[in-house]
């Protein structure tokens, strides 16, 4: 664990950033106005196009460039890389730590078998149906969440230990979204990740119907090798079941329009390339070079 000469645990951050200019800004400022201070904050800027590493290194803040866009599990992967400490805070270029989120996850990881911390959204001012559909399908923050103690990772907003995510081998660089998910199983292989609602994220940015949709379907496939019929029906029925009813529960109806577009959104980003009418589960059952000799 590495400490100062007074025992204060020392922390390094970075925001991975991707065109994210006009809020950059306010993202590095959470990051300082933590109650327990970062030792050392840097952005990983993912061949950004537009004037977000230069407003970062107009705040003093150093900036590693690289180059042109490689994805998230590059940055993210360079970031646990660059890190001097052992723990270490990733905050998403498109939000904002509440100020005591430092200071919650070091608690957590004062337990020597939890390897990381992670946190909820919270949409303080949603504006419109779309931020309302994010808020209450994509973010669950109608939901009253339970803290967990092996949760998966969700780096919006997280702190892990460098040792533990070096040890399972970093980020893998060429995953361009799972990335999260892809780490999250394998620490939680040597460890616990907790979940705790208590650290939470607040979004910067108002997003537009394809994003949140575009986000959806990357978060909700990002396990899955093709897109699949079951898919697409599962979709339907996560729309028809579940998201609808709550909508009108609230009679949000703009927002159950959206709802119903859910799987059709799902399928325009899916690689049709890939899509097959058996789920991978049951084509490995169904073809013959599955089976083991």
């Amino acid at each position: 664990m590495t400490s100062s000469a007074s025992g204060a645990q020392l922390v390094s951050a970075y925001i991975p950033c991707y065109n994210n200019a006009r809020t950059i800004g306010q993202a590095i400022q959470g990051i300082r106005d933590q109650s327990h201070p970062v030792d050392e904050l840097f952005v990983v800027d993912d061949g950004s196009t537009d004037d977000s590493a230069t407003i970062a290194e107009g705040l003093g803040v150093r900036v590693i460039r690289l180059g042109k866009n490689l994805g998230r599990g590059a940055a993210r992967a360079q970031a646990m890389e660059e890190a001097r400490h052992e723990f270490v805070v990733c905050c998403d270029a498109t939000n904002r730590l509440i100020p005591d989120f430092v200071k919650l996850a070091l608690h957590w990881c004062s337990s020597e078998n939890v390897i990381g911390a992670f946190g909820q959204w919270h949409d303080p001012h949603p504006q419109n149906a779309v931020d309302r559909w994010r808020a209450r399908h994509l973010f669950r923050s109608d939901v009253a969440r339970e803290m967990h103690y092996r949760g998966y990772l969700c780096t919006y907003g997280a702190l892990v230990r460098k040792s533990s995510v070096m040890r399972v081998g970093n980020y893998n660089r060429q995953l361009r979204h799972g990335e999260d998910l892809d780490l999250g199983r394998r620490l939680l292989d040597i460890g616990n990740v907790v979940m705790d609602p208590a650290l939470q994220v607040e979004p910067l940015v108002h997003n537009t119907l394809p994003e949140v949709m575009e986000r959806f379907a990357r978060w909700n496939r990002a396990s899955l090798d093709s897109y699949t019929l079951n898919t697409f029906l599962s979709n339907h029925i996560l729309a028809w079941r579940i998201f609808i009813p709550e909508d009108l529960k609230r009679r949000d109806w703009p927002a159950a329009l959206i709802s119903a577009t859910l799987p059709y959104f799902s399928f325009a980003y899916a690689d049709k390339k890939s899509f097959t009418f058996l789920s991978k589960s049951k084509w490995e059952k169904a073809s013959p070079s599955s089976s083991k000799s």
